[in-house]
């Protein structure tokens, strides 16, 4: 949480720079509208790229923000089990960030 109230990410790097900043001072970025602005080098100042559109038209029906990321978050779940694909992440993932992040933890406490 940035001290000036709302979240703010910035990334520079050696061909540019990425700020993603939220209109919302809740800290919580799954649940808030999300603004990115970039720029390269040469430039000095960012643009915003354009969004792209949900291909499928009863995503795009919904308005942008949380509900239509949930939305596209069950899509994208319910393409996999009826292709019996694994393109987002499931329980397995979720196992091994949480076994990350307690090696994490157990390493610090040493």
């Amino acid at each position: 949480m940035s001290r000036a109230g709302d979240p703010r990410w910035e990334i520079n790097g050696t061909s540019g720079d990425l700020l993603l900043t939220s209109p919302m001072a809740n800290g919580n970025i799954q649940s808030t509208e999300l603004t990115l602005a970039g720029g390269s080098t040469p430039e000095t100042t960012l643009s915003h790229p354009e969004s792209p559109q949900p291909a499928d038209p009863e995503l795009a029906a919904i308005p942008v923000g949380p509900a239509r990321n949930v939305a596209a978050l069950y899509a994208a779940f319910a393409e996999d089990l009826a292709k019996d694909t694994c393109t987002v992440p499931d329980f397995a993932h979720a196992l091994t960030i949480q076994t990350l992040i307690a090696d994490i933890q157990a390493s610090v406490a040493r």
